[in-house]
């Protein structure tokens, strides 16, 4: 990685992280849960209280898991496929659009799958206009 590649991401972080820390501010103030991934990775860096309390989980155990690990803990795979698609030409639009959709959540191993309403949108992209 080059001098100013490594500059860049040092910016980038900050920009991210000020985005969080503005998001945080007001997420428990909002009806619903707010998650922000990272991307390419898809790596969870926030939840809001209340999904974390309706995954009823510690924020210790969201930010270590793997997207994969999620996906498969929380998410009904078989349902995914629907919205998948929706998500990923977001990403590689260049446009400030978002994609909503319903998507089957467990909460918990002992509960059913439940529907819920989700919106996603990019928050951040790179010179390259690829999602951050």
């Amino acid at each position: 990685m080059t001098t100013s590649e490594a500059s860049m991401n040092q910016e980038f972080q900050k920009e991210i992280e000020q985005i969080i820390n503005k998001i945080s501010s007001i997420a428990d103030l909002v009806p619903g849960v707010v998650v922000v991934h990272k991307l390419p990775e898809l790596n969870i860096l926030f939840m809001s209280k209340l999904g974390l309390r309706l995954l009823g989980a510690e924020w210790n155990e969201i930010k270590g898991m793997s997207y994969e690990h999620f996906q498969k803990t929380f998410f009904n795979e078989e349902d995914a496929k629907d919205y998948t698609e929706k998500i990923l030409d977001l990403f590689s639009n260049n446009t400030d659009q978002f994609a909503s959709y319903f998507q089957q959540v467990r909460t918990s191993k002992t509960r059913t799958w439940d529907w819920y309403m989700s919106t996603t949108r990019v928050l951040l992209r790179d010179n390259e206009n690829k999602p951050v």
